[in-house]
C-alpha cells in the first residue's frame, strides 16, 4: 500500500487509492460486452450449454454493476462526514505554481493580477484543495485555479467569480461534473465544461453578467478582503450541505454514533444512498451528459455558440466580446 504524501506544502498528507475493479467503468462495459456475446452464440446455436453461459455472464455483469448502488451508501453511513467548518485559510507559504501553469499568463493578458493562496488541509475524507486567486480591478471580476487533491489523483477546475453589492454573486467555471445539490439563489453556478480557453470562458462570464445580472452593481474589495470573502463563502456553502437534510450532527459524546473528527456532521441514510447512488456508474455518467447539453444551449441562447471540437467559442458564429 502506498504511504501517505504530502502533494504541496501545508495542505496535509493524501493517502493514495487505487479504484477498485468493481468501480472501473472499463471493467463494467467489457462484463456487459461479454455477456452479449454469449446471447449472441446462443441466439445461433441455441445450445442449452450456450444459454447457461450466457445466464452466468449475466447474472456477473448484473452483480459488477449493482454492486456500488449497496456497498456506496454502507460506506457513506459508516465512514462519511461533512466537517463542521469548511477548513480553508488563507496559504502561510508558497505552495508553487498552479497546476494549470498556461492559465497564468493568459488571465494576466486578460487584465488579471495575482492575489493570493487558499488551501484547504486534507482531513478525515482524505480530501485537500488548493487555490489560486487572481483579481480583475476594472471589470471587478475575480478567477480562480483550483486542484482538488484526493487519494485517486488531482482534478483541477478553472472559473470566474462576480459578487454584487446586495450580497448575490455567481460563477462561470469549467466543471464537468453535475452538482448533487440545488446552487444557492445568492450563488449560482454556471457550468460549461466544454470550454477549454481561458479567453472563451470569460467571455461567456461576462455575457452572463451583462445579460442576467444587469440591474446588480458589482462590488469588489481589495486583496486580502478578496481572499477573506472566499473563505467566508466556503463557510457558507458549508452550512448549507449541513442543512440540506442529508447529514446529522455527531459529537464524540454520542453513544451510538462512531465519528472520524470531533465534531462533524455523520451522513444519514437517506442522504448516504442519495448522494452514492448520483455518483454511481452510469448515472453519474448520464447527469454529465445532461449537463454538457444544457451548457451548449446556454451558450447559444446567449450568443456565444461553443465549438466542443476546438473547447472554445465558435468565432464564425459567435458574436464579438
Amino acid at each position: 500500500m502506498p504511504a501517505p504524501f504530502e502533494p504541496y506544502p501545508g495542505v496535509g498528507k493524501v493517502k493514495p487509492k487505487v479504484l477498485r475493479p468493481s468501480r472501473q467503468p472499463a471493467i463494467r462495459v467489457l462484463l456487459v460486452l461479454i455477456a452479449a456475446f454469449f446471447l449472441l452464440r446462443y441466439e445461433i446455436t441455441k445450445k442449452p450449454a450456450s444459454r447457461h453461459d450466457f445466464e452466468l455472464a449475466a447474472a456477473i455483469a448484473l452483480a459488477v454493476l449493482v454492486y456500488p448502488f449497496v456497498d456506496g451508501p454502507i460506506r457513506l453511513h459508516s465512514q462519511g462526514g461533512l466537517p463542521v467548518q469548511s477548513g480553508f485559510r488563507l496559504a502561510t507559504e508558497d505552495t508553487g505554481p498552479p497546476l494549470q501553469g498556461d492559465r497564468d499568463p493568459q488571465l494576466r493578458q486578460l487584465g488579471f493580477e495575482y492575489a493570493g493562496q487558499i488551501i484547504k488541509p486534507a482531513g478525515g475524507n482524505n480530501v485537500a484543495v488548493r487555490m489560486h486567486i487572481y483579481l480583475h480591478s476594472q471589470n471587478q471580476d475575480s478567477a480562480q485555479l483550483t486542484e482538488i487533491l484526493a487519494g485517486q489523483g488531482t482534478t483541477p477546475h478553472f472559473g470566474f467569480k462576480a459578487r454584487f453589492k446586495d450580497g448575490i454573486a455567481f460563477e462561470t467555471n469549467d466543471t464537468a461534473n453535475a452538482p448533487i445539490f440545488e446552487d444557492d439563489p445568492n450563488y449560482r453556478s454556471f457550468r460549461f465544461p466544454q470550454v477549454r480557453s481561458t479567453d472563451s470562458l470569460y467571455r461567456l462570464h461576462r455575457r452572463i453578467k451583462e445579460k442576467l445580472f444587469a440591474d446588480h452593481f458589482p462590488t469588489m474589495a481589495d486583496k486580502e478582503g478578496e481572499l477573506a470573502e472566499f473563505i467566508a463563502r466556503f463557510e457558507v456553502a458549508q452550512q448549507r450541505l449541513a442543512q440540506c437534510g442529508d447529514y446529522q450532527l455527531s459529537r464524540e459524546s454520542d453513544d451510538y454514533q462512531l465519528s472520524i473528527e470531533p465534531d462533524c456532521y455523520r451522513f444519514m441514510w437517506k442522504g448516504a444512498i442519495r448522494q452514492s447512488w448520483l455518483l454511481a456508474w452510469p448515472v453519474k455518467h448520464i447527469r454529465a451528459l445532461l449537463l454538457q447539453s444544457r451548457s451548449l444551449r446556454m451558450a447559444k441562447e446567449l450568443g456565444l455558440p461553443i465549438n466542443a471540437e476546438l473547447a472554445c467559442i465558435n468565432e464564425s458564429k459567435g458574436s464579438p466580446p
